[in-house]
């Protein structure tokens, strides 16, 4: 008997629980691959010959304009670059005021039922709510954004977080 059938002994009963060999993986993987190059031919046929071009231009001329006009203006390239550095700092500043918070409520079972109904309270306000009072609270910049990704990402690691502390 395997280690797995010792410590769980109904695991090939449990419904849902398939394995999938590396040669299906393997499969799944190109069949994804295949399949989305299949839409970029497809869009691309469209494009040239039956599509409007004011409309949607093809992949290659996307492709083409991005590497011609897009990515050599500086402007734009800061402009990414800003973005990227927004997002990254939202999501350190998600994981780990979500990790603390998590941990803080998921402790004990009397934080755990005091403290998690009113972080899901606070998780079921839409963000697009919020918008605005980032906007009045922090400005039009970077701070606001990054506020408001990490209102977006905090609430799922700290659900998550208390989930997992609760199966441990």
């Amino acid at each position: 008997m395997s280690l797995t059938q010792t410590e769980f002994p109904n695991a090939r009963a449990m419904p849902g629980r398939s394995r999938i060999r590396f040669g299906e993986t393997a499969n799944i993987i190109w069949a994804r691959r295949l399949l989305v190059l299949a839409a970029l031919i497809i869009w691309e046929i469209w494009a040239r010959w039956g599509g409007n071009p004011d409309l949607i231009a093809p992949p290659s001329a996307i492709v083409q304009a991005l590497f011609t006009d897009i990515l050599p203006d500086p402007e734009i390239r800061s402009a990414i670059l800003l973005a990227l550095v927004e997002v990254v700092c939202a999501y350190l500043l998600a994981i780990g005021i979500g990790l603390a918070i998590g941990l803080g409520v998921g402790a004990t079972n009397f934080s755990r039922r005091s403290l998690l109904p009113i972080v899901l309270i606070f998780y079921a306000i839409p963000q697009v709510v919020l918008l605005p009072l980032f906007t009045l609270g922090f400005g039009i910049g970077p701070a606001a954004k990054i506020a408001f990704g990490f209102s977006h990402g905090v609430f799922p690691i700290i659900v998550n977080v208390v989930a997992g502390m609760r199966n441990v």
